[in-house]
């Protein structure tokens, strides 16, 4: 892969953006993931058709980008698989 490079200080480079994996963005990242999964599992057991999971999700990727977007949505599936098999996909 050309365009992604490890720089150091855990800095990964992607597309002329260079992302620092400090504590804030995997805190941030997480806090958006549980976030996802509380609206999901509240939205869930009260039978709205409502898609509201996805509002960390947005969050992230308009503070942080792509790749914390990526990273937050990919959290938020996997805690959602705890108590809802069906929601990988």
């Amino acid at each position: 892969m050309k365009d992604q490079k490890q720089h150091k200080n855990n800095a990964l480079f992607i597309d002329k953006h260079t992302y620092q994996f400090n504590g804030g963005l995997v805190l941030g990242i997480l806090f958006l993931a549980l976030v996802d999964f509380g609206l999901s599992y509240l939205i869930r057991r009260a039978g709205v058709p409502l898609y509201l999971d996805s509002i960390g999700i947005i969050l992230a990727a308009l503070l942080g980008g792509a790749f914390p977007g990526i990273l937050t949505a990919v959290a938020t599936n996997l805690l959602c698989c705890l108590y809802y098999p069906d929601s990988v996909y």
